[in-house]
């Protein structure tokens, strides 16, 4: 899945941004369980994914893709937040009305 970044979530697990092959794969966060060495959940996330950071404000992880902008993802959940159609932060650093205030 061609692993680009890790990060340790506030809980303890570890989240590794896979950009995919970048043709017919595309872009996920696997969160792997340190006490089992284990997958524990996948999220798909689409397009080259790239740096991640957490929130200390609440459970949300966001995550820059590549000429799209930043998507937010919940850590207790593993969904997305605020992703396709209404990023966190539209390319260019447009910030989408419809996204969740990681502040509020």
């Amino acid at each position: 899945m061609n692993p680009f970044g890790i990060a340790t979530a506030p809980d303890g697990r570890v989240h590794v941004v896979c950009t995919g092959d970048y043709f017919q794969n595309w872009g996920k966060v696997q969160i792997i369980d340190p006490t089992t060495n284990t997958i524990v959940q996948t999220i798909e996330v689409g397009g080259s994914p790239g740096n991640l950071v957490f929130s200390e404000a609440d459970d949300l992880a966001l995550l820059t893709v590549w000429g799209m902008g930043c998507l937010t993802y919940s850590t207790e959940t593993s969904q997305v937040v605020n992703g396709p159609g209404k990023y966190y932060i539209e390319q260019g650093g447009y910030r989408a009305p419809a996204a969740k205030d990681v502040n509020s």
